[in-house]
C-alpha cells in the first residue's frame, strides 16, 4: 500500500481473525510499552476505556526523538487491548482518542519552521483531516463522540497564531478560528448542535466560546477571575473601562487585587502592575496618602513602571 502524501499514515487491519491481546506494560501513568510493536511512547484512553492510543515522538530506527530533520515517529490504535491501527507522522504529539475509536494528533513536524499540522483518523486508519498551521502547536482537544477537534496555536508572526482552531471531523472542515480573550485553556469541550466549544482552565474554570467567536461566558469568566485572583481578568476590567479606574470599579477590583497579590512566586513586574491597580483605586476614592504610599511600592517592585510623574504630583498634593 502507498504512503499518502496527505495524511503519512500507514494502517493495518486483520480482516481473518482479531489480532491477540497485548501484553502491555505501564510505566507510571503517562507510559506504555507494547512488546509486540516495540513501542513505548506515551498514550490515552478514550472516555469510555474501550479505545488506547499509543503514540511516540521518536525515530525508532535512528533512535531519535525531539528537534530532528528526519526519522518519523509511530502511533498506535488498540480497541480493547488489540492492536487494530498502526502508522507514522513526523513527530506525533498530544495524542487523543474518542469513544468511536476517532483520534486525533498534532504534528510538529520536521524542521525548526513555524509550523504543524492536525491530524484525525477513523477507526480503521482512514484520514479525517490533515489542516496545516503555519504556527506551532501548543495543544488539542477530541469531542468523545469523535465528531469535533480543536487546536491552539502558539505564539508566531502568522496570521495562525495564538488561534482557537476548531474542526467538523464529519466534514473535514476549519469550522471556527479566532483568539480567545481566555488565553491558551487547558481542556476542551464541545456541543455540536449548538456550535459551542468550551474552553477548561487547570483551576477548575471552564467557559464558552461560540463557533464564530463570541465569548458568550465572559462575565462569568470575569467573577472567576475575580474570586481567583487572575491578573489577566484584572486587566481585562480595566480594559473595558477605557483605561481609568473610577471609585465603583476599585471596590469591585480590591478582592482580586488582594488574592493576586497574595499569590506566592509572583513575578515582579506583574506585582508592580498589580500595586499599580491598587494605588489608582486608592486615588479614585480620594484616598491620596494611600495612593502615594502603594505607588512607591509599585516603583520599587518595577523601577520601569511609569509612575514617576503620578508619585510627584501626589507629594506636591499632600504638601500643599
Amino acid at each position: 500500500m502507498g504512503r499518502s502524501d496527505v495524511q503519512e499514515a500507514v494502517w493495518r487491519r486483520s480482516e481473518t481473525r482479531p489480532p491477540p491481546r497485548e501484553e502491555l506494560s505501564y510505566f507510571g501513568d503517562q507510559i506504555v510499552l507494547v512488546p509486540s510493536r516495540d513501542l513505548m511512547g506515551q498514550f490515552s484512553r478514550s472516555p469510555n476505556g474501550r479505545y488506547m492510543l499509543v503514540w511516540s515522538d521518536a525515530d525508532q530506527a535512528g533512535g531519535r526523538g525531539g528537534f530532528r530533520e528526519s526519522g518519523e515517529g509511530r502511533y498506535l490504535l488498540l480497541d480493547d487491548g488489540q492492536v487494530i491501527v498502526e502508522g507514522g507522522l513526523q513527530r506525533l504529539n498530544d495524542g487523543k482518542v474518542a469513544d468511536n475509536g476517532v483520534f486525533l494528533l498534532n504534528d510538529w513536524l520536521f524542521s525548526q519552521s513555524l509550523h504543524g499540522k492536525v491530524c484525525a483518523f477513523a477507526a480503521d486508519g482512514r484520514p479525517l483531516l490533515a489542516h496545516p498551521v503555519a504556527a506551532n502547536l501548543y495543544n488539542n482537544g477530541l469531542s468523545a463522540d469523535g465528531g469535533f477537534a480543536a487546536v491552539h496555536t502558539c505564539n508566531a508572526p502568522t496570521d495562525d497564531a495564538n488561534r482557537l482552531m476548531v474542526f467538523d471531523l464529519g466534514t473535514g472542515v476549519l469550522a471556527a478560528k479566532f483568539t480567545p480573550e481566555i488565553g491558551w485553556a487547558d481542556h476542551y469541550a464541545f456541543s455540536g448542535p449548538d456550535r459551542i466549544v468550551r474552553l477548561g482552565l487547570r483551576d477548575g474554570g471552564q467557559f464558552a466560546y461560540s463557533f464564530d467567536g463570541v465569548f458568550v461566558d465572559r462575565a462569568a469568566w470575569l467573577d472567576h477571575g475575580l474570586a481567583t485572583g487572575q491578573l489577566m481578568v484584572l486587566e481585562a476590567l480595566v480594559r473595558d473601562a477605557g483605561g481609568r479606574i473610577d471609585a465603583a470599579l476599585a471596590v469591585r477590583m480590591a478582592p482580586g487585587l488582594e488574592r493576586a497579590l497574595a499569590q506566592p512566586n509572583l513575578h515582579s513586574s506583574s506585582r508592580a502592575r498589580l500595586l499599580r491597580y491598587r494605588a489608582e483605586g486608592h486615588e479614585a476614592q480620594g484616598e491620596a496618602k494611600a495612593a502615594l504610599a502603594v505607588y512607591e511600592e509599585a516603583l520599587l517592585a518595577d523601577p520601569k513602571l511609569g509612575v514617576k510623574r503620578k508619585i510627584s504630583q501626589l507629594r506636591k498634593q499632600l504638601a500643599d
